[in-house]
């Protein structure tokens, strides 16, 4: 099971973020948009591990970065 979360980088997606991991979720795969500041998730990432989450940079305006974004995902949470 993998779990994808857009827009992981904001209060709502890494809050998300940390709950998953907390409850057991393995690695799950954060969408953000090119150039975003990843101030939150980084705080994530110091606080339970570098190999906690992953980041994929994407955008879902584009059809071929979504396609490649979801890729594996069983679940997306889309913030």
């Amino acid at each position: 099971m993998t779990t994808l979360i857009t827009g992981a980088n904001g209060f709502l997606g890494s809050a998300l973020v940390k709950r998953l991991i907390v409850a057991g979720e393995p690695r799950p795969i954060c969408l953000v948009r090119s150039g975003s500041k990843l101030d939150k998730l980084e705080a994530v990432r110091r606080e339970l591990g570098d190999e906690s989450f992953q980041v994929r940079t994407g955008s879902l305006a584009s059809v071929r970065e979504a396609s490649q974004a979801i890729e594996g995902a069983t679940t997306i949470y889309h913030l």
